[in-house]
């Protein structure tokens, strides 16, 4: 799982409030006789913020380059569609930053030659064993590197092993 999973949601909420700030602030105009035509720079560029909301999950740099081509956009729409958008066509400036930040965003990754520490032995009362023999043969297990028994190809039977020293 990546780090810092809930940062992307900054990205989301940044085009979700964008967009919902131009629906309900952009004023709306009445057709003429003529009837309303198509705005096709508007909805590539509406399109384009929901892109960057969704990519932000995805790819974070390429959020970044949605982002920064809704930013293009937005102001060629407002001229060419006459959008009317007037101050709202910088709103996607707030989701470039916001994204390029969340983009930026660094964690450490824990070393690989990080010395991993062996938990300390049981005492043997705790395994119901009172023999300390008993007790060297169950305790540490066999693949364990600090096993204190071994076993003897020609008998089945366990000898102890002095390689703890006091």
């Amino acid at each position: 799982m990546r780090p810092y999973p809930k940062a992307n949601h900054f990205v989301a909420g940044t085009a979700a409030a964008m967009l919902l700030l131009t629906v309900y602030t952009v004023p709306d105009v009445p057709c003429t006789a003529g009837g309303c035509g198509p705005e096709p720079v508007t909805s590539v560029a509406v399109g384009v913020a929901a892109a960057t909301a969704v990519m932000s999950y995805l790819h974070r740099w390429a959020a970044v380059c949605a982002a920064v081509l809704c930013a293009v956009l937005w102001p060629v729409a407002d001229r060419a569609d006459d959008s009317q958008l007037g101050w709202r066509a910088m709103l996607p400036l707030a989701l470039v930053a916001v994204s390029v930040g969340v983009a930026r965003l660094r964690w450490e990754v824990p070393p690989a030659s990080v010395v991993r520490r062996q938990p300390p032995a049981p005492p043997c009362s705790a395994s119901g064993v009172s023999s300390s023999k008993a007790c060297a043969v169950t305790w540490p297990p066999p693949w364990s590197p600090r096993n204190c028994t071994t076993r003897s190809p020609s008998t089945s039977t366990a000898r102890t092993v002095s390689s703890r020293t006091a």
